[in-house]
């Protein structure tokens, strides 16, 4: 959101966070097909108190079904992708139970070489409803493993340069080792409790547990011996080996609990909420040479080259208080206090143990005015903080990495805008100002594992103007659109580099941030098919912090220079839905028959969606057109 990575959008399943403890991350390839039971999802942009920097997504499982439900979906697509998801809904058992349970299967070779997936997943709810409450269990998970293909190609490979056939090298897939493997299981577990304590109180608790165990391949040419704690290798004939290819296996043994509540109370015109959030993180981290060309014969198998664990503690407390003062203006307004703590310990082969606290305070301010019965002006002001990823403090999985004490990340956000709505449409118009220190930003680099290298230490302000509006003149047609534009720049950064350099970066571009991002999506029903036609435009981002070497004319002037630029780039996608009249499964003994039909891409744009710079420029290439068909049977 506002072209802020993932990693500074704080994303909730029924309240449980699901970014990765230790870095932020998200990793959905972990939750095969979990949107098939999703219910609400909600979705804020802006300062959303701890870690939503860039904004928050709540998303909730779908509430059980209160009448009996045995359903089959299939589907096939491009580049062998194939789904199939068995679900069975209870309904009302005595009023008082319902139970939903999903099976899901999918499995896709991928658009790149070796990029394919194959991963099943379960999911399972039940339900007990009270008189003035709601008790839910929800389990659900599963293994996947996954080819990986998260390395770029140059642009010469995007134009053909190794086959002379364009539109198989952008295929290419660098990691070419068939091992290259990521294996992962997460299994899932939450407890949700609703209970309306008063017609002016309720409660809504979470708790929650995970764990996740997996590992991945990684094959690593012609590397340092002592960069894996190996000794140099002597062949027979006195020759001294210090590099090898190798073959490293990285695996991670980790498990998450907590507790999330939220109380909310209305007494005349005041509404006051309190919400908390307690969270423990503990993980085992270790890497193994599992093979190397040149073996030291000394050395027992399976060397590790690291081990150590981690953990991370979480206590939050937040308490907002909202005021009708009048028809006309509504203030609100609230404080949150925070506190997280790292620890690294147990370390077997560096022995470096240190323990990392960080204490937020975040207050946030705002006013609505009812401008009419249906249009209201508004304002806000929020300060967001987030702690440094954890290997950005120091890195155990890096020979070279040293300790470093980093400052929070820290933000004010002031927004404003208005809202309208009418019969046939509505409309919002926002504007927004983020005043950054510390700021995290994206080096313009991915680490060996293609996870993005982050720099800290930044003053900058991201502004920007967001439209959105829908637009129904009939049943039968309706548009909706989202407009942001945004200018994302460095008031003061200065980078450190490796080689004693120091890169001054006032003034430039951040890297990765879009300045325009767009959609608009025409609807139509005809009669029992539902069509969509959907324009998505993605404006150019830079793909590193220099802005395309904007002090360093010299290089741009080079033959054959590539600019340090992902292309903006638009795409138009098509969605079909039919449900069949209901006479003709019934005359086969179905409860209903959908069709589905989705064609991405339907221009077949070559496009790149992301890039990066490792000594040259990096492209990341997207899909072409490709299609996907799906059936849906109600037994």
């Amino acid at each position: 959101m506002r072209g802020f990575s993932q990693s500074l959008t704080r994303v909730t399943l029924n309240g449980a966070p699901l970014n990765d403890a230790e870095s932020g991350e998200l990793f959905f390839i972990d939750l095969a097909d979990f949107m098939s039971t999703a219910g609400d999802i909600q979705v804020q942009r802006g300062v959303f108190g701890l870690s939503g920097i860039g904004g928050a997504v709540d998303i909730t499982t779908a509430p059980p079904a209160m009448q009996s439900a045995f359903t089959l979906q299939t589907g096939f697509g491009s580049y062998g992708t194939s789904r199939f998801t068995a679900r069975y809904d209870s309904g009302l058992i005595n009023g008082t139970w319902a139970l939903t349970a999903r099976y899901s299967k999918v499995r896709t070779d991928g658009y790149r070489d070796q990029s394919w997936v194959d991963m099943w997943n379960y999911f399972l709810s039940l339900t007990r409803f009270g008189e003035n409450s709601r008790l839910r269990l929800v389990m659900f998970g599963g293994p996947e493993q996954t080819h990986l293909a998260y390395d770029g190609i140059p642009k010469s490979v995007l134009d053909g340069g190794l086959t002379g056939n364009a539109d198989k090298d952008r295929r290419f897939n660098p990691l070419t080792y068939p091992n290259e493997l990521d294996n992962f299981y997460q299994p899932h577990f939450q407890l949700i409790h609703d209970l309306a304590i008063s017609p002016s109180t309720q409660l809504s608790q979470t708790f929650f547990y995970f764990s996740g165990k997996g590992y991945y391949d990684q094959y690593k040419r012609d590397r340092e011996l002592y960069e894996y704690y190996l000794p140099d290798v002597v062949l027979p004939d006195g020759t001294v080996i210090t590099r090898t290819d190798l073959v490293r296996q990285r695996t991670v043994d980790e498990g998450d609990a907590g507790w999330v509540p939220t109380l909310t109370h209305t007494e005349g015109a005041w509404t006051f909420t309190l919400k908390g959030e307690v969270s423990l993180h503990d993980a085992h981290h270790y890497g193994q040479v599992t093979w190397a060309q040149y073996y030291p014969p000394d050395v027992p198998p399976d060397h590790s080259y690291y081990d150590y664990r981690v953990s991370k503690q979480v206590a939050a407390l937040a308490f907002g208080a909202a005021w009708n003062v009048n028809p006309a203006l509504t203030v609100s307004g609230g404080l949150e206090y925070a506190y997280r703590r790292y620890r690294l310990y147990d370390d077997q082969l560096t022995e470096v143990n240190f323990t990392q606290p960080y204490d937020f305070l975040l207050p946030r301010l705002g006013a609505v005015v009812h401008l009419a019965p249906d249009t209201d002006l508004y304002a806000n002001v929020a300060r967001g903080m987030r702690e440094p990823n954890l290997r950005d403090i120091y890195d155990p999985q890096d020979y070279y990495s040293t300790y470093a004490n980093l400052a929070p990340e820290d933000v004010w956000d002031w927004e404003a805008g208005i809202s309208a709505r009418r019969a046939r449409w509505k409309a919002r118009a926002n504007v927004f100002w983020m005043n950054f220190s510390n700021e995290i930003v994206y080096a313009g680099a991915l680490d060996e594992n293609g996870v993005p290298i982050y720099g800290n230490g930044a003053q900058s302000v991201h502004r920007g103007v967001e439209l959105d509006a829908s637009w129904d003149p009939s049943p039968l047609f309706g548009l909706d659109a989202m407009l942001t534009y945004s200018r994302n720049t460095f008031t003061h950064y200065q980078q450190y580099n490796w080689d004693g350099t120091v890169s001054v970066f006032d003034g430039n571009c951040l890297a990765g941030y879009p300045n325009v991002l767009g959609v608009l999506t025409a609807r139509t029903n005809l009669g029992p098919v539902r069509l969509a036609l959907i324009g998505k435009r993605v404006g150019q981002f830079y793909l590193d912090n220099t802005q395309d070497n904007k002090d360093n004319p010299e290089a741009r002037q080079q033959p054959g220079y590539v600019p340090l630029v992902n292309p903006a780039f638009t795409l138009v996608s098509l969605t079909a839905q039919a449900s069949l009249p209901a006479s003709l499964p019934r005359a086969i003994g179905l409860s209903q028959i959908g069709l589905e039909l989705r064609v991405n891409n339907l221009l077949n744009q070559k496009y790149t969606a992301f890039g990066y710079v490792d000594v040259e420029p990096l492209f990341i290439p997207a899909a072409t057109r490709n299609v996907y068909v799906g059936l849906t049977l109600g037994l």
